[in-house]
């Protein structure tokens, strides 16, 4: 057990004096504050709208990809599509209710993550909603 307490702190001290943790942390802090982060092969993000809404665009960016969507599911407090892109490529959207105009965004393109993807998609949604407030404005 001692040999074993050993091992994790030398495994410790080796990650932490590399400075690869502290730099992978400072990468998320700083994306976090942002307002958005891609973690472990998924894209996060703020975005000013309701579940629904923001399920709504999601869901036109995708139809004006060609996506073929598999499921799509919305309401007050939450939305989910799930799909595949034309390339082939499954895409995950989740959407959570922070208040009653802020929504929690999640995107995940393929198993493992497509991070330019996501990207791509989660600005496609947002210029979707700013131009749904314009419209109704």
């Amino acid at each position: 057990m001692r040999r074993y307490a050993m091992v994790v702190v030398l495994v410790g001290v080796t990650l932490c004096s590399s400075g690869c943790i502290a730099l992978a942390l400072a990468g998320i802090a700083g994306a976090a504050s942002m307002g958005m982060a891609y973690a472990m092969g998924e894209y996060e993000g703020h975005v000013a709208a309701n579940p629904p809404q923001v399920t709504d665009a999601a869901g036109d960016v995708l139809r004006h990809m060609d996506a073929k969507i598999e499921d799509e599911v919305s309401s007050w407090k939450y939305g989910r599509i799930d799909g595949e892109l034309p390339g082939g490529e499954e895409i995950r959207i989740r959407v959570e209710k922070e208040s009653d105009d802020m929504s929690n965004l999640s995107i995940r393109v393929g198993v493992f993550g497509n991070e330019p993807q996501s990207t791509a998609i989660y600005n496609q949604i947002k210029v979707r909603l700013e131009e749904s407030e314009a419209n109704a404005g």
